[in-house]
This record gives structure tokens, sequence and C-alpha cells, in this order.
């Protein structure tokens, strides 16, 4: 059998060899510093040229930027598999084709909370230069930035975590995002309107909250506590989330549901299935984020889009802007959402309370 063979990596040192000279000279000539260096004749630099074209050298670029202490290389920081491959995707696209138009290039750090500190770590010794980060845990994320600071690698975060004055965001106007769904409803007839969300103080969940309240006051609408309804993080685990449903229907009987995620909308219709309420003759739901699975729900999803290839390509311009410039200034960008009607909503009913309220009893 034929054995595969491959050539080595072509060296300064073995272009020194050949060429009769020190290494420091074929360092000079071909990072093109002998023109301040008069000892370096003619015939060496192009005898030097001359072998290195022979034997086929690459410059080592990276190696080069790393030395004077940074790189063109930008890290991203997230979980790579977050909230279904469009998601991601779209974001990573953004980010991709706007580094890579600039010749820089984009590194995909897979984030759990066992690899944190090593990865950041990685960040510091790589010497890139700049990092996105999808993260909203704040301890985290203040841990990222004693890391940072030291080194002045800049920050670009992703999505709608916890305005910080050490890091730029580009954010999705989440606030509005709401207002739209619970506009959509309203014009269905909708009066008794819930939200369903997680029970954690991240950015996102607050600003989605916010934009319920602000909905309802807009369509004169009294908001009550109970209209709000959190769950537990890791509710998909939950051993018996269809209690936890059972629970909000009965304290508080929306006819319609605006969910903080679709994830959060895909776990409600299921419940609804189960239960034997249809959708949406009994009851409206809508989600956001237009994931790809909001598609495949049944009925499709209402929902709110996200333009996440556009917030890819803005964290890459901002973070190389303050690459490029050696300036870390930070600001937020907000951009806007749009909705995107499917069959999970419609006409409200009036006797959607007393369908679902005997549904539930059906059940226990």
């Amino acid at each position: 059998m034929k054995k595969n063979t491959y050539k080595s990596i072509i060296n300064m040192k073995e272009i020194a060899r050949q060429a009769g000279v020190t290494r420091t000279t074929v360092s000079y000539v071909l990072n093109e510093r002998y023109k301040k260096d008069l000892k370096i004749t003619d015939q060496v630099v192009q005898k030097v040229f001359a072998i290195s074209k022979k034997l086929g050298y690459r410059r080592n670029a990276l190696a080069c930027l790393i030395k004077k202490g940074n790189s063109n290389i930008i890290g991203f920081l997230g979980d790579i598999g977050e909230q279904g491959n469009a998601y991601m995707t779209g974001m990573l696209k953004g980010m991709t084709e706007t580094l890579q138009d600039n010749n820089y290039l984009l590194k995909l750090f897979s984030l759990t909370d066992q690899n944190f500190k090593e990865l950041c770590r990685q960040c510091v010794e790589q010497r890139l230069g700049g990092v996105i980060c999808r993260l909203s845990d704040e301890l985290k994320l203040e841990y990222l930035r004693r890391e940072f600071a030291h080194y002045k690698i800049p920050v670009v975060l992703l999505g709608n975590s916890i305005q910080h004055d050490w890091c730029s965001r580009v954010i999705t106007d989440d606030i509005s995002g709401i207002t739209l769904a619970l506009e959509h409803l309203v014009s269905l007839g909708h009066r008794k309107i819930g939200h369903l969300t997680i029970d954690v103080e991240m950015g996102l969940v607050i600003a989605r909250r916010e934009g319920f309240i602000k909905g309802l006051k807009i369509a004169g609408i009294p908001f009550k506590k109970k209209s709000i309804f959190s769950i537990p993080p890791g509710f998909a685990m939950h051993k018996d989330y269809y209690a936890l449903f059972d629970n909000f229907f009965k304290s508080f009987k929306p006819t319609a549901v605006i969910c903080a995620s679709d994830a959060l909308a895909m776990k409600l219709e299921i419940w609804a299935y189960a239960r034997g309420v249809r959708i949406p003759e009994a009851l409206s739901i809508t989600g956001f984020g237009n994931q790809d699975f909001s598609l495949l729900a049944c009925p499709p999803l209402t929902t709110i889009a996200q333009p996440m290839a556009l917030m890819g390509k803005r964290a890459a311009e901002i973070i190389l802007e303050i690459a490029e410039k050696k300036e870390i200034s930070y600001s937020d960008e907000l951009l806007p959402v749009k909705l995107v009607i499917r069959e999970s909503t419609g006409l409200a009913c009036d006797v959607s309370e007393q369908i679902i309220e005997r549904a539930i009893k059906k059940n226990h």
C-alpha cells in the first residue's frame, strides 16, 4: 500500500540554512524590515525571497499578530447548540460574513457550566482581538469582566442581558415585541390575557414582563399580578409541569397567553392537547423567538421574530470598530422585531373560561 507523504512546514530556520544567513536576517527580509537595516544587501534580500518562494514558505500571520499583543481572531462564547439551529445559525452567519469581509476569523467556544473558566483562560492566552458573548448569568459575566479587563479584550454581549458599563450590547426590542403580541390578541377580542414566563431575574425575562405590563396599559386593560405566571427554570424537566399550568388557569382563567419564549409556548400547546383544550378555538397562544420548531408546532405558533443575522452582523461590526480604533467605548444597540401571525391565535371565545375549567376538572 502506498503511504501518504506530507510536506513538513517550512520555517525561517530552513530558509536561513539554505541561504547561508542567520534566522534574524531572514526574519528582517520576510517581514520587510530590511529597508531599515543597511547591513542587509540587495543580493541577500533577493536570495532569501527566491529560496522562500522555491520552498513554498507561508508566513504565520497569526503568530506575528499575537507577538504584537493581539490577533485577528474574534471569539464567540456561548451555547452553540442553543434553542434550535436557525436561532444560533442566523447569528453565527451574520458574524462570520462580516468578520471575513474584514480579514478576521471567528473562533467558536462552546460554553457549559463546567468549562466556562477554562474557555475564558483560552481567550486570554490566545490574545483574541475581541469576544462576542451570549451569556446572561451575572456571576459569570463579572468573572469574564475581571479576566478580560487587564488584557483590554473588548466584549460585546448578544441578547437582553442586564445592562453593564463595561461592554456593549446588541439587543432586540423585546418590550415592543410583547406589546405587538398583546395588540394582536386585543384586536381579536381578547381582554383576559396572561403572561407565561420563567422565574428568574435575567434581562430578557425582565424586558418581556415589562412589555406585557406596558401593552396592557396601552390597551386599557387593568394589570393583575396573577396574570403573570412564572414557572421554575428547567420546566421542561419538571416531573409534572401539567400541574403548574393547571394552577395558572385555575387562578386567572385567561383566554389568551403570551409566552416569554417559543419553548414555553410549545409546552403550553402540549398541555392544551393533553387536557383537550382546542387551539385557537378555546385558547390563543403566542411565543417569542420564531425558532425552527415554532413552525412545526400543532398548530404553528404565532410568535415574535428576532433579526438574528443582523444581531450577529452588528455585534461583529461593533467589535471590529473597537479593535481597529484601539479605543474601548461601550453602548447599546436596539434592533426591531416583528410579529409573525400563524394558526395558534384566533378570535376570543365567550365560553373559553368554562371550556378550560371543565377540561382541567375532567383530567383530575
